[in-house]
């Protein structure tokens, strides 16, 4: 396995960026836009179809580094960031 491809490390060919902003759903439209900065002051902004965005939300939650470790409750962290459905409204 070649350095670059080594668990945890980001390829080189991922730009920095930081998050900006998420707006409403367009439902009409099935979009919902997400912005980012950029270094030297540009906004990258873009229109993403509602599944992606669902499955890009799922993704992070999947790949985000938990402040309580995963395996204590043998539940992913997806299923321990949602309430129990006896909470949910």
């Amino acid at each position: 396995m070649s350095e670059e491809r080594e668990a945890g490390r980001l390829p080189a060919s991922y730009g920095p960026a930081a998050w900006r902003n998420v707006t409403p759903a367009d439902v009409g439209a099935g979009l919902i836009g997400v912005g980012f900065d950029l270094p030297g002051g540009q906004v990258l902004r873009l229109a993403l179809p509602l599944d992606g965005a669902r499955h890009l939300a799922e993704a992070l939650l999947d790949y985000l580094p938990s402040i309580h470790s995963d395996k204590s409750s043998g539940r992913s962290r997806r299923e321990e960031s949602m309430p129990p459905a006896s909470e949910k409204v």
